[in-house]
């Protein structure tokens, strides 16, 4: 039974799955209730994918795979529902490596394929009662489904490339970790495992080497987004008011085009034109970018009405209003409403200035589509 502490304020670092193995009497957490039935999940497709795997190897080898991919599975399932995509920076980088490991991982169990495609429904259903953002699901999967398609395709080829490049080696160094980064896409975390998987001694200026192959990208692996948004305005004129509000109108196209992944990651804008950042792995086609700017102009034709309403934060989001990712949002908020309250077309947190209807915009026409960084791309718009 529980009892109600006198001092609230005692904390022993524990976490909160360390005390379910402790209150369901197991000896650790991956044999608690909910993690375990992940586990069974993965232990069960291993099973269905390559007959009496768990007699071929070593009961350590079979240990450590089930429970990171158990682990790494889960935690890239509520980062795909909060609206983070694999990708070469930030958070997108740490997801990537969790997701790249819980892969290699998967071979040694004769995984080849289909990973997240079966453990990531088991994690959803198991949590979406208590996290709705889980209940996204088509988002998530699809996120999870393209980054083990891409690395997937060559991660056997790369595995080939690292015996081949360090079967005369003494060790690895940063530069051998650096080329299969760079070629293979292996973060260099999957090549330090690898090394260490059959013996191999890491150099002991790998860290070094590694940074001084990747200085100019040094930060990759850092998950602060320290003044990423700023909100983006060079002042709160008439013109750049309603190239701020058509911002509004074009990140819900987005979304409604290309899928709800797409989260914005920055944004500028000026007098004379406005860049939108988001979330998206593939070229915006053409076609899609019409699509974007006809949606974008029908609203505009519309003239629909914006409405102003302040609210806790919680409550803006069980409403349906998005905001910017990574963006820290005070108790309460603002959010602005694109059309009637029955039938609105967007709903944002934000707090810039806005017309007050959306005719008063003008013409949006998108002049450039571009990569801005792996995972995310870049919009130029104007308004005629």
């Amino acid at each position: 039974s529980y009892t109600e502490l006198v001092s609230k304020n005692v904390d022993t670092g524990m976490g909160m799955e360390r005390i379910a193995a402790v209150l369901q009497g197991v000896n650790n957490v991956y044999d608690t209730d909910v993690l375990k039935q992940i586990k069974e999940g993965v232990e069960a497709y291993a099973n269905e994918t390559h007959k009496n795997i768990f007699e071929e190897i070593t009961p350590d080898s079979a240990l450590r795979a089930t429970r990171i991919i158990t682990d790494h599975t889960r935690a890239i399932t509520f980062m795909a529902a909060d609206g983070v995509v694999p990708g070469n920076k930030d958070q997108g980088y740490v997801m990537r490596r969790l997701a790249r490991r819980a892969i290699r991982e998967a071979l040694v169990l004769g995984i080849h394929q289909g990973l997240f495609e079966r453990i990531a429904p088991r994690v959803i259903a198991l949590y979406e009662e208590a996290y709705p953002e889980l209940q996204n699901s088509a988002m998530i999967m699809d996120v999870l489904r393209r980054e083990e398609n891409i690395f997937s395709q060559t991660l056997t080829r790369g595995l080939k490339e690292f015996e081949k490049m360090l079967r005369d080696k003494k060790d690895l160094t940063g530069n051998d970790a650096f080329v299969l980064y760079d070629t293979y896409g292996f973060p260099k975390e999957l090549s330090e495992e690898e090394a260490r998987r059959i013996g191999l001694p890491v150099s002991q200026l790998f860290e070094e080497e590694f940074l001084i192959e990747m200085e100019q990208q040094k930060d990759r692996s850092r998950t602060a987004t320290t003044g990423q948004f700023k909100g983006g305005l060079a002042d709160d004129s008439e013109t750049v008011t309603r190239y701020h509000t058509a911002t509004h109108l074009m990140y819900k196209a987005l979304r409604n085009i290309l899928g709800e992944h797409v989260m914005q990651r920055g944004s500028n804008i000026t007098a004379d034109r406005m860049r939108f950042d988001f979330s998206h792995d593939e070229k915006v086609t053409p076609e899609q970018i019409k699509q974007v700017e006809d949606m974008v102009n029908d609203v505009i034709t519309k003239d629909l009405p914006l409405n102003c309403e302040e609210m806790p934060k919680d409550t803006a989001f069980e409403k349906g209003a998005i905001g910017a990712f990574g963006e820290k949002y005070p108790a309460t908020v603002k959010v602005y409403t694109v059309g009637d309250s029955k039938d609105w077309y967007s709903k944002e947190i934000c707090g810039g200035p806005h017309v007050k209807k959306t005719g008063e915009i003008g013409k949006f026409k998108i002049l450039k589509e571009e990569s801005s960084s792996a995972g995310v791309r870049r919009i130029k718009a104007v308004i005629e």
